[in-house]
């Protein structure tokens, strides 16, 4: 999220919680991290295209700012207290 919120296009894996964070071809581009080939290609992909880094940069700035600001995560925490407690 925080290369997200910086407006930096992302490059990331397709393993772990890569998909969950980071939409595919919205906000970056996700890889697989054992496929060499598939990592120099997206590499060279997002350093030779300016029009696509940005277009994912400011994509990835509004998701993160709207999913991960502290506002969002404070009213998060919040209603998971409450759910608990009205258990």
């Amino acid at each position: 999220p925080e290369a997200m919120a910086s407006g930096a296009p992302v490059l990331g894996s397709t393993m772990s919680a890569g998909p969950e964070i980071v939409p595919d071809d919205v906000a970056g581009i996700l890889v697989n991290p054992r496929e060499p080939a598939e990592i120099a290609e997206a590499t060279v992909l997002l350093m030779s295209n300016p029009a696509l880094r940005r277009e994912l940069g400011e994509n990835g700035r509004r998701i993160a700012l709207a999913q991960y600001s502290l506002d969002t995560g404070v009213q998060r925490t919040l209603e998971f207290y409450e759910r608990c407690c009205s258990q």
